[in-house]
């Protein structure tokens, strides 16, 4: 029974039915020909570019982008269309709306060999708001970032490994090491003795265990100039979202000032 009604579909039947499946679809889809003429357009297409299908079957796709980047769009499906194997072609590019305004697209392009010749046809979905988003995190990154250079202590982070992954300005001149020097290091590679790397070890391990912050702990260690520092670190545990430890968060303040200070008031004690 399924084969005859199968039989008894006509071409008709068959382009109205993909042509309620092309709109139903919630990515945009179109479809171009040898020449980039729009020869077809779904309901989707419509509503993000903001033309009828009507309105652009049969006009040139090279409206769908900016002026400024026709040349290499048209550059970029003549490779397409000339290449001799079929893969699909990924990408996010800048488009135009019926209204002028432009945004991001990511479009997957691939080339079709029919019955009408070779076309290419391409589905597209907007990604403003994912780069919108990304914005507005990179955005409030760079804000922590700056905020924590301005700090006068030393800020830290470290993996659970004890990896460096971001330092401020003023931990950096504590420590006499630069970004460079820091970032993905081990700190037990920057820890000249021993005895002062199994105490930081300790310290970071007791975090770890009890989940509860070291609020000071003192060292002191000698610069590349030779000259003793005292500094005095904070440590506290780093969860993600779910609430798992994934590093550690840390601050670091130069004592030495002080501790020469204290050295000095005791020797006039004496």
């Amino acid at each position: 029974m399924a084969d005859r009604t199968e039989q008894g579909r006509g071409p008709r039947d068959a382009d109205l039915r993909e042509r309620v499946l092309a709109d139903v679809a919630l990515t945009a889809f179109t479809e171009l020909d040898h020449e980039w003429r729009v020869r077809d357009w779904n309901a989707q297409a419509e509503r993000t570019f903001g033309s009828s299908r009507q309105e652009i079957l049969g006009n040139a796709s090279s409206g769908l982008v900016p002026l400024r980047n026709r040349e290499l769009y048209e550059s970029e499906l003549r490779d397409l269309f000339n290449a001799t194997d079929r893969a699909v072609r990924r990408r996010a590019v800048t488009a135009l709306h019926k209204d002028g305004h432009e945004f991001k697209i990511e479009i997957a392009l691939a080339v079709l060999d029919g019955a009408d010749g070779r076309s290419v046809v391409a589905q597209a979905r907007d990604i403003t708001s994912v780069y919108q988003a990304e914005a507005r995190v990179h955005e409030a990154e760079q804000n922590t970032l700056d905020l924590i250079n301005r700090l006068e202590d030393g800020y830290f982070e470290l993996d659970l490994k004890g990896v460096h992954l971001r330092v401020n300005d003023a931990y950096c001149r504590i420590s006499d090491h630069t970004a460079a020097e820091l970032i993905g290091a081990n700190y037990r590679e920057l820890i000249g003795d021993a005895e002062r790397a199994k105490a930081t070890y300790d310290a970071f391990h007791r975090v770890f265990e009890t989940g509860e912050p070291l609020p000071a702990f003192e060292y002191v260690f000698t610069d590349r100039g030779g000259a003793r520092r005292f500094v005095e670190d904070s440590v506290s545990l780093k969860r993600d979202k779910s609430g798992r430890p994934v590093g550690f968060i840390g601050m670091r303040r130069d004592c030495t000032a002080r501790k020469f200070a204290e050295q000095e008031i005791a020797k006039a004690k004496e």
